[in-house]
């Protein structure tokens, strides 16, 4: 740690708000003064105007409540609840999370109908699949080249293509919004159904983006609502052995496999990795995975890209994702409370996963070299970091801990050289015996100047300077929020 100390101390970031007061007759023995309001009746269908300085990086905000945009800057945004969702081109931002103190979050559905999405109830069961804001980079595109480039609070699912589809085929490239319906909660708690119409306004002008929304009731019952079904998809929705339920000829030209009301085993995955060359995404979300730390799991698998885990799944075993090609796990439920050692160690193309707040333990090497991860959240419940837990992480750039961490293992975080921004969200510390992160020199950048900044509550700089024997001059590498 004394080159680290002495590297730190060289490097010395409607305005009608629609409110039905329900009048309450002489004779009600419990008038209620203050009644919840009611949201609007719709559908809406909106065309965003954008502001004159979108391309200095100024946001459109929009008020589903008032079905109008409001005038804020982003500054005023963040304290604002009088706005739900803004646009900085066809970048979305919500209000929660790292852009505003709302509620918000946004699910994105696996269906086109609008009309027949009336409650939230399915969806937020899935709670580790909502998503809120978190600070991205964008660009916007505003016939300036390059086009700017922007950091700023922003919604995973609706940011950078996330709602839109480019054909690169043609020059310029055609841009297309895809129909998914999203479910939105908004900055009050309520929740609307959003459906992009289109990129381009009505005078073909790209960024006046069209969208419909409606709101829908936090309970009930959807009827009739049908999944988008892909070329390449097959659904397996009985017991038995993937083997016999699937000819070789149609194992072999699968892309997407959901598998559902069934339990899958070993044999059901090696027959995936020896008879299904060119499955990329599984969906195993309704099936139940029938594996544990004595079989190998998907470890190995070359072909897979996206897994879909099941919503009862508890633990994910021993290396049971490693040296795969997988890009994104999914994890969509909230019983998941172990990652076991080795889970997604040598995943080198995994770029996503989402862990749910019910996880209490990480495993030592857990995504030891899963060199394209770029961001990880670690759940509230946990509280050790093991050793190399991110050891050669060379993409990841912000890792940030929402539990009281009390001990960083070992080398958790060295060879992560990309990893710039470490957000603790305890007051106290976290202690460590050998240091976790990378090598000092990484800290500063070549003329000498901060590159990595720890993120602590406000007033504690102090103590992780003191926790951490930093000298004084590593207050620098501290901002606190």
């Amino acid at each position: 740690m004394k080159k680290m100390k002495s590297i730190l101390t060289k490097g010395s970031l409607f305005a009608m708000a629609l409110v039905f007061f329900t009048a309450c007759s002489k004779d009600d023995p419990n008038p209620n003064p203050n009644p919840t309001p009611e949201p609007p009746k719709g559908p809406f269908t909106v065309e965003i105007a954008p502001v004159s300085d979108a391309g200095n990086g100024t946001c459109t905000y929009f008020s589903f409540e008032k079905n109008k945009q409001i005038a804020l800057t982003n500054e005023q945004a963040t304290s604002d609840l009088n706005w739900d969702i803004a646009f900085l081109g066809l970048s979305v931002r919500t209000n929660g999370g790292a852009s505003g103190s709302g509620k918000a979050r946004v699910f994105r559905t696996n269906t086109q109908d609008f009309d027949k999405i009336v409650s939230a109830t399915p969806y937020i069961a899935l709670s580790n699949l909502w998503e809120t804001d978190r600070v991205l980079s964008t660009y916007v595109f505003n016939g300036t080249m390059p086009p700017p480039s922007f950091s700023l609070g922003l919604n995973p699912l609706l940011v950078n293509g996330g709602w839109f589809n480019i054909d690169m085929k043609n020059m310029p490239p055609k841009i297309t919004s895809e129909p998914n319906v999203y479910i939105l909660q908004t900055a009050q708690g309520k929740y609307v159904k959003l459906q992009f119409l289109n990129v381009k306004g009505k005078d073909e002008t790209l960024g006046k983006v069209q969208f419909r929304y409606d709101f829908i009731a936090e309970t009930g019952e959807n009827t009739g609502v049908t999944a988008i079904k892909r070329e390449g998809e097959v659904v397996i929705s009985k017991e038995g052995k993937l083997s016999e339920l699937l000819t070789e000829k149609e194992a072999n030209e699968v892309l997407y496999l959901t598998i559902e009301n069934k339990t899958v085993t070993q044999e059901d995955i090696d027959f995936m990795r020896k008879k299904m060359p060119n499955v990329q995404e599984l969906n195993l979300m309704n099936a139940t995975l029938g594996i544990t730390d004595a079989n190998v799991g998907f470890k190995d698998n070359k072909s897979l890209r996206k897994l879909i885990l099941p919503i009862n799944q508890e633990q994910l075993g021993l290396g049971h994702f490693g040296y795969t090609k997988l890009e994104e796990v999914v994890i969509p439920g909230d019983k998941l409370v172990r990652v076991g050692e080795g889970a997604f160690s040598f995943s080198i193309k995994l770029k996503k996963v989402k862990l749910p707040n019910s996880v209490e333990i990480i495993e030592k090497n857990a995504f030891f070299n899963a060199q394209s991860l770029e961001y990880l959240e670690f759940p509230p419940k946990v509280n050790l970091i093991p050793e190399t837990c991110c050891w050669n992480c060379i993409n990841l750039k912000s890792v940030v801990f929402n539990g009281e961490i009390k001990s960083l293992g070992p080398w958790a975080f060295d060879a992560c050289k990309e990893l710039t921004s470490l957000k603790f969200m305890q007051k106290k510390a976290p202690t460590y015996g050998t240091w976790p992160f990378m090598d000092g020199k990484d800290w500063v950048d070549k003329d000498g100047k901060p590159r990595v900044f720890v993120y602590v509550p406000k007033g504690c700089t102090a103590e992780y300077i003191k926790t951490w024997e930093f000298n004084q001059e590593s207050t620098v590498h501290f901002k606190e929020f």
